[in-house]
């Protein structure tokens, strides 16, 4: 396992612009980030998704939800080889459209990416590590 990578820096920056793109619910922006072999998995629960899965899933959320906040932090990350993992933490606030209930969605997960070359990065993997959802007005 390695700290450092010649083209570090651009993962993290490919990290952020990527929630960046979700954030301002720029779908196509964000999509164009993960690998065509993309896969999520969560852990202990025996939920897996593929990339056109996701598509589907986050345009559903798009349509349902309003996008309050998203904080999120990269906790760690390191290297294999042409290998790049980000170990990051969200706190996601989401209004339903039609109830107006907000719902507060916590996790952890652990982003793979592969390096294509010359600092660019697509995301292979997702691995959920944590994940807690509920309605504000219900804790």
């Amino acid at each position: 396992m390695a700290r450092r990578h010649a083209y570090g820096a651009e993962f993290i920056e490919f990290i952020k612009t990527t929630q960046q793109a979700y954030e301002s619910r720029r779908l196509e922006d964000y999509l164009a980030s993960f690998a065509p072999e993309y896969c999520t998995v969560q852990l202990h629960t025996g939920f897996h998704e593929n990339l056109d899965e996701l598509c589907a899933k986050i345009a559903a959320d798009i349509e349902k939800y309003e996008l309050i906040s998203m904080d999120f932090t990269i906790l760690d990350h390191w290297f294999t080889g042409e290998t790049a993992y980000a170990h990051m933490s969200y706190l996601t606030r989401l209004k339903h459209k039609e109830s107006r209930r907000v719902l507060i969605d916590e996790r952890e997960n652990l982003i793979v990416a592969n390096h294509l070359g010359a600092g660019g990065w697509a995301i292979v993997a997702k691995i959920t590590l944590s994940a807690d959802n509920y309605f504000e007005s219900e804790r």
